[in-house]
């Protein structure tokens, strides 16, 4: 069986907790929410491909109080549904899946580089009620620059996630 690790870089959407944007500057935190740059695969052989193509959408949201949510798509997304929402054929679902990934739940940081998700609901059913662990890196963007967020499996070169930091640190 082929293993598949994921990678994600994500941009922070809005700012850090009062307590977070008071601390020292010296690490920027994971608390916020991440656009999404690049979501690929990277298989055993080290093969990459981008199951939601070269320019997905999405975000990644992790809240002070400890809950996250992660959702990626395929930009453009799939076309509406012929019947309506209420009716998709078996076809336009199966699309709609191969389109759009995400999870939520809770996560708790274990060290400067690792970050688990504990996973309550979401499209991948085994992740459901486990435990995800990741590792991450954020670089420091400059005054005009927002943060990046590199985030995967382990080795983090097999994951390809980038996302950046929207709004203020």
């Amino acid at each position: 069986m082929k293993s598949i690790s994921i990678v994600a870089v994500l941009f922070l959407v809005f700012g850090n907790s009062s307590e977070a944007q008071n601390a020292p500057a010296a690490r920027p935190s994971l608390v916020g929410a991440w656009r999404v740059l690049h979501f690929c695969n990277v298989d055993s052989a080290g093969v990459e491909t981008n199951p939601y193509g070269e320019s997905p959408v999405g975000i990644f949201v992790y809240t002070p109080t400890g809950q996250l949510s992660l959702h990626a798509m395929r930009s453009p997304p799939p076309p509406p549904f012929a019947a309506g929402d209420d009716a998709p054929t078996d076809a336009e679902r199966r699309v709609m899946l191969d389109s759009y990934f995400g999870y939520f739940g809770t996560y708790t940081i274990t060290s400067d580089t690792t970050v688990i998700h504990h996973v309550s609901g979401g499209t991948i059913p085994s992740y459901i009620g486990t435990e995800q662990p990741r590792h991450y890196r954020i670089r420091a963007g400059g005054p005009n620059a927002p943060d990046t967020l590199s985030i995967g499996g382990n080795p983090l070169s097999l994951r390809c996630r980038q996302l950046i930091r929207i709004g203020s640190r």
